[in-house]
């Protein structure tokens, strides 16, 4: 997931490439490994996918082998997506169970792919993180990372976000459809935000949460009109 938000940023921002340190060598080679592996190809996709060039989205699809079970499901939604939901066409019963097993899954273990799929049934999950992780004292950071409320949620025309954070922080949002497109974004120092979806159509959304530019979490918000 952390290749994925560098690699987004990056694409977005050549800033990010280009800072001026000696590091920037080693962001740069990075990226270009990023951009010609699966990461770069399934981030194609999705604009493709958004641009409905299907065709294209589907072959590069195909082109590709499945690393890790956050790409693999991603792939798969997206396959699902542009040879029935795409089309209007309703899914076979197989195809609806394959979409279900990764709805239902938790999106810590299934990635993107799980929000997608649950868009793409009309489902709302509430996802439990998984208490045997808190066991370890490595991953005790990921969970106090999940330290952000979205209220209220399902939203209509406005919700607001909460994240625990010191005032010096800078925290930057980042609101984004479950295929990618960027639809939202805000950059302060306060602890509560705004969030202003009057124009957001009825769905799913990601909303990524960045402390000091590092990305810290990703939260579901649905908007219903």
């Amino acid at each position: 997931m952390r290749e994925q938000a560098f690699y987004k940023m990056a694409s977005e921002n050549d800033e990010v490439l280009n800072q001026g340190v000696p590091e920037d060598a080693d962001y740069q080679t990075k990226y270009n490994n990023l951009e010609t592996n699966n990461t770069g190809e399934i981030a194609k996709a999705d604009e493709e996918i958004a641009e409905g060039d299907y065709s294209t989205a589907l072959a590069r699809i195909n082109a590709l082998l499945d690393e890790n079970t956050h790409e693999f499901n991603k792939m798969a939604v997206q396959e699902i997506y542009i040879n029935y939901y795409a089309q209007d066409i309703e899914p076979d019963a197989g195809t609806k169970i394959q979409l279900e097993n990764i709805a239902y899954s938790h999106p810590f273990y299934g990635g993107e792919g799980v929000y997608i799929a649950r868009a793409m049934l009309g489902i709302d999950v509430e996802d439990a993180f998984p208490a045997a992780r808190l066991a370890n004292p490595n991953l005790q950071m990921e969970a106090e990372a999940l330290k952000t409320v979205i209220y209220p949620n399902p939203a209509n025309n406005l919700a607001y976000l909460h994240v625990e954070k010191s005032e010096e922080e800078k925290l930057t949002v980042e609101v984004n459809n479950v295929y990618g497109k960027h639809v939202y974004s805000t950059t302060n120092y306060n602890s509560l935000i705004e969030l202003n979806t009057s124009a957001f159509v009825s769905g799913i959304y990601l909303v990524n949460v960045y402390i000091d530019d590092e990305l810290k979490t990703t939260k579901k918000l649905t908007v219903l009109k």
